[in-house]
């Protein structure tokens, strides 16, 4: 053993002296190591299962090139300056990882606009046109409503409104008189021949 030379730690998935089967596990090695082999061990065993170079201050240690490996290993830094330490290396199984794959479909729907182009429109022939099938819009001027294609002044149209409102309420009104007259004169007339007699009957 050489005094200065050792294995600071093992590791494949950040945690010290533990080492995934299936991932490279990586030793670090501190003090001068020339042309050194990380020697791995099967247990406790002297079963040699892999020697990887040791570069610099790192061995990596590949399961794929090492024989069947139990629960743990024993690694030492073999170098031309002499050897470390021992040191155990636990080994776990590989982690088993569920990967879910999503598709996405995209529909692309496409929309066509069409346009309809306006039918054609004639010059107004009249004193004014609004909103007349065939022919463009040509209004009157302030103070006019277009009636019937002929411009009326507004209170002329106002007027005719007005009056024309006036007449049902005033046919409705006679009607009303009517009625009550007929009903008033059915009730003061006799309703029976003998109602009858008996009125002359008392003038006599």
């Amino acid at each position: 053993m050489v005094l200065g030379l050792t294995i600071e730690t093992c590791n494949s998935n950040g945690e010290d002296w533990k080492c995934e089967i299936g991932k490279v596990c990586e030793c670090t090695i501190e003090g001068d190591c020339t042309d050194g082999n990380l020697l791995v061990y099967n247990g406790s065993t002297s079963t040699l299962l892999c020697a990887p170079p040791i570069i610099k201050t790192s061995g990596k240690i590949d399961w794929d090139f090492c024989m069947s490996p139990g629960e743990w290993v024993t690694v030492i830094a073999d170098c031309e300056e002499g050897q470390s330490e021992r040191e155990i290396v636990m080994l776990l199984k590989p982690t088993a990882t569920t990967s879910t794959s999503t598709t996405s479909i995209t529909t692309s729907t496409s929309t066509t606009t069409t346009t309809i182009p306006e039918e054609a429109k004639e010059e107004c022939p009249y004193e004014c046109c609004v909103d007349e099938p065939g022919y463009e819009d040509k209004y009157c001027k302030s103070g006019y409503v277009c009636v019937d294609n002929k411009c009326v002044l507004e209170e002329e149209e106002g007027g005719k409104e007005g009056r024309s409102f006036v007449l049902p309420l005033i046919l409705a009104f006679l009607i009303l008189i009517i009625v009550s007259s007929v009903f008033l004169l059915k009730k003061k007339a006799p309703k029976t021949y003998e109602e009858l007699y008996k009125k002359w009957r008392k003038k006599k």
